[in-house]
């Protein structure tokens, strides 16, 4: 909606002034990275992130600007869900999610807004679900 009535702007300010439709520019680019450039983050930021399980540790490590790495004691892990698809893949949310998540809710889409740590997109995640547990049971 947002992105239309930019390019709404830009095109009938054209018809009054060049300056008027300069200024409706960036409004124009600002709604075409939300409308599509977040697919194009979202892939870049999964074809960066890499899990390794250990015996005693899961690694993530991520990040399309910056690489973050996030090391998790298993033993010590509160919290572990399982969000399986049909085709048996799937996420595992391996800490529990901040308290104050729920102020962000909506915001889910955005690429980085999982807050939480999480192994999104694995193959045969009830298998990795167990090792997991496994893991932590000794």
């Amino acid at each position: 909606m947002r992105l239309g009535f930019a390019i709404f702007w830009v095109v009938m300010a054209a018809q009054a002034s060049v300056v008027f439709s300069l200024f409706g520019i960036p409004f124009v680019l600002l709604g075409l990275v939300f409308a599509f450039g977040r697919f194009i983050i979202d892939a870049q930021q999964r074809n960066k992130t890499f899990y390794r399980i250990t015996d005693k540790r899961i690694i993530i490590k991520s990040g399309v600007f910056s690489q973050t790495i996030k090391s998790l004691n298993i033993k010590s892990l509160s919290e572990i869900q399982l969000t399986e698809k049909a085709d048996r893949s799937g996420t595992i949310t391996i800490d529990p999610k901040y308290p104050f998540t729920s102020f962000y809710n909506g915001m889910g889409w955005w690429p980085g807004a999982n807050f939480g740590s999480q192994l999104q997109m694995i193959d045969d995640a009830r298998k990795v679900y167990r090792k997991i547990v496994e893991i932590q049971n000794g």
